[in-house]
């Protein structure tokens, strides 16, 4: 753990390379029984760019089995990995974002090309679904046919909700999210203990 008193601790508090060359005198080493048969041990910081994102730690059956040039060339290793495992993160965010932007710019091509209601209700729904935003959503409109109802026109979720059907209706007065969004500011439910929730609505 990052600033306990342990070889790797150190090392990670400190971004030096910590050594025992016997385990037996040092103070700062951890026993594990993964590795029971440890003389010597060697934690090295993982540094990159000024920056202290990890350790490695290397083990040895035998005492003093680090010497200077072997900690060095390990110390010129744990570095490179560091390099490595910055790259690999920036690479996913990078990945990640190109991702994000491809999906909105799909959705709003699709939006600005649609011909229709059920077009652009849908539309919304895929975009929610593919960049996993959220686990549900609805799109809910007034009832065309007795709009003191509301009715579902698009509906996903990353569970399966036997009971869902497109010809529900929810009476305003008795639905919560009716209340909720019959203003035109953005609503955020946090959770099902949301108290701006109803029983009737969870």
């Amino acid at each position: 753990q990052a600033g306990d008193s342990s070889m790797i601790g150190t090392a990670v508090s400190t971004g030096q390379a910590i050594v025992a060359q016997n385990v037996e005198t040092a103070t700062a080493f951890k026993y594990t029984p993964l590795l029971p048969d440890t003389k010597a041990e060697l934690a090295l910081p993982l540094r990159v760019r000024g920056r202290i994102v990890g350790a490695l730690t290397v083990q040895s059956a035998r005492q003093h089995a680090f010497p200077a040039e072997s900690v060095r060339a390990l110390q010129t290793l744990a570095d490179q990995c560091a390099v490595a495992i910055e790259n690999a993160k920036l690479f996913t965010q990078i990945e990640a974002s190109l991702n994000s932007s491809n999906l909105l710019y799909q959705a709003s091509r699709q939006l600005t090309e649609a011909t229709s209601t059920d077009s652009i209700y849908n539309t919304i729904i895929d975009f929610v679904s593919q960049s996993e935003l959220a686990e549900t959503a609805y799109i809910l409109t007034a009832d065309r046919t007795n709009p003191t109802n509301l009715m579902t026109h698009a509906f996903w979720s990353i569970r399966p909700i036997p009971e869902y059907n497109q010809e529900l209706r929810f009476n305003r007065k008795t639905f919560k999210f009716g209340e909720l969004v019959s203003g035109e500011q953005v609503v955020l439910i946090s959770g099902l203990d949301d108290t701006q929730l109803d029983e009737q609505t969870r």
